[in-house]
């Protein structure tokens, strides 16, 4: 994580601190499930998707951050349960290429997007990568169906993917940071 990031999650649960202070406990708990929720809610929805598995990787756990990766469908919300006021919930994801969703770093950086390219490009993908690609082209043209789009344009741009072009968690930090005390 970048000093940046860190910085602000300990400046946002350092005025979270202050303001619980003046709640009772059981006004605690409730406030830090429904941050809890919130959080893991936006950044699954922001997690870029091609096969699912960085997005159902999101673990919500108490106490400690989880380790290793889950392979299937799991409840990701039910340590909530164990949770105490002022107890600490960690939200973790521990596929290897998180970091690179999260921070950037995908190579080449700005693939180069020419026809040529883009026709290697489809050839390769996966039928999941083909229709984002599609949508995504669709979209931007302003075409009505997306099956009209290309299926070799790029996803990433400027090292991020597209579908989360500033990362996730970050992002979603700064967005709870406006919507909490």
């Amino acid at each position: 994580m970048t000093k940046r990031k860190i910085m602000d999650i300990e400046d946002f649960q350092k005025k979270l601190g202050d303001f619980a202070k003046k709640l009772l406990p059981r006004q605690v708990l409730a406030l830090q499930k429904k941050i809890v929720l919130e959080v893991h809610k936006r950044v699954v929805i922001r997690t870029p998707v091609d096969s699912g598995h960085a997005r159902r990787n999101w673990q919500v756990t108490v106490g400690s951050p989880a380790s290793g990766e889950i392979s299937a469908d799991q409840p990701a919300l039910n340590a909530l349960g164990s949770l105490k006021p002022f107890g600490i919930a960690f939200i973790t994801n521990n596929v290897i290429y998180i970091e690179v969703l999260e921070y950037g770093g995908f190579v080449p950086a700005d693939p180069e997007n020419s026809p040529d390219a883009n026709k290697a490009r489809a050839a390769r993908r996966r039928s999941t990568q083909k229709k984002q690609a599609r949508a995504r082209d669709a979209q931007a043209r302003g075409l009505k169906s997306t099956k009209k789009g290309d299926a070799g344009i790029p996803l990433v741009s400027g090292g991020f993917s597209l579908q989360a072009p500033k990362g996730m968690m970050g992002i979603t930090i700064q967005e709870i940071k406006s919507i909490f005390p």
